[in-house]
């Protein structure tokens, strides 16, 4: 039983690295459009309203191993009457993943900040600025740790040496990114975004060993819009691109939005569907009551991991607070010298 798990592991991993799943050690949503400051730091306070709180849980692979995903979030915007008509936001994104069946840990504690600006008298074009600051904890529990010299033919024997010299279980390091963010919205007709973050771009090393293992670089690009299809309808279609060393990840899809409410949106039904490339098409469902939004997704795996009898599906839930959604946003942004509102993307 012990053998059959591990084996269970090393068709994973190898499914991993055909499928372009596993970026270096960086964590993935496939509700990215419902974790904003892991998507890219320029959206911090870029909200409607003056705070929002963000929470997101993705328990990926269950039947494999232990694939569990946290981030918390909290932003929002400050000095709003000393640089108005220009916005700053500021925020705290923690992160905690475990991966595996050996207690592989990231822990990621980072603040952020962004600046945001118009391009326009109108107010309807603007550009934000981010940086994202944190420390990032890595550590593993080497008991649970099965290594190349203690497999053969016969089997699995943890009463062998390792082999290995590990310098450490537990280490921290800086770790530095950055992001920029168009964006054009034009009242409540419609909404676009554009924008793309680069990751580590100190390039700590991460590695347990007597070795220099430095995280290489991540790209992150990603797109995004909303349009008014109907009284009660939107659209909202989205993109993501992530690129790391040799890995790629490309996520695109569409969520539909319906006003449950016939003359105000203050309560909303979402549904999507979203395909990851080479790896799972994914089902969407969320309800926004009033400040409060609720998501929920499924992922059915159809890259190599989906050969595994039981548990290669994924899921995640999102919550998000925000003091105001939808068309009272622009109630809610700063005015510029000339009286115009700069308007916020709408996601």
């Amino acid at each position: 039983m012990i053998f059959r798990k591990h084996i269970s592991g090393w068709v994973l991993l190898w499914a991993c690295l055909l499928t372009g799943e596993v970026l270096g050690q960086d964590i993935h949503f496939s509700q990215f459009y419902s974790a904003p400051l892991t998507l890219n730091p320029a959206f911090t306070g870029l909200i409607g309203g003056d705070i929002r709180m963000a929470g997101n849980y993705r328990n990926q692979w269950a039947g494999i191993g232990r694939y569990n995903t946290y981030a918390a979030a909290l932003d929002a915007k400050v000095l709003q009457r000393k640089i108005c008509p220009s916005q700053l936001g500021l925020g705290l994104l923690l992160i905690s993943d475990r991966s595996g069946t050996v207690g592989l840990n990231h822990f990621n504690g980072a603040i952020s900040t962004a600046y945001q600006f118009s391009l326009a008298a109108s107010g309807k074009a603007n550009m934000s600025l981010g940086m994202q600051a944190g420390i990032l904890q890595k550590s593993f529990q080497p008991e649970e740790a099965i290594y190349p010299n203690q497999v053969s033919a016969y089997g699995i024997n943890t009463a062998l040496p390792s082999g290995e010299t590990a310098v450490a279980t537990s280490i921290s390091y800086l770790d530095l990114s950055a992001g920029a963010l168009f964006y054009y919205s034009e009242a409540d007709q419609y909404s676009l975004h554009a924008g793309g973050a680069i990751y580590h771009l100190n390039q700590p090393d991460e590695s347990f060993l007597a070795g220099d293992n430095r995280y290489d670089l991540r790209q992150a690009y990603h797109a995004g819009a909303k349009f008014k299809a109907g009284k009660r309808i939107h659209l909202i279609p989205g993109m993501q691109l992530m690129q790391q060393s040799k890995a790629m990840m490309i996520i695109a899809g569409n969520n539909l939005e319906y006003s449950l409410s016939e003359h105000e949106e203050t309560t909303l039904l979402f549904l999507g569907a979203w395909y990851r490339l080479q790896d799972a098409a994914i089902a969407y469902a969320g309800l926004q009551f009033d400040k409060y939004r609720f998501g929920l997704s499924y992922d059915i795996t159809v890259s190599a991991v989906s050969n595994v009898r039981n548990g290669h599906n994924s899921v995640e839930v999102s919550f998000i607070y925000l003091n105001n959604f939808g068309p009272e946003i622009a109630e809610h942004c700063p005015k510029n010298k000339r009286g115009k509102k700069v308007n916020c993307p709408l996601m």
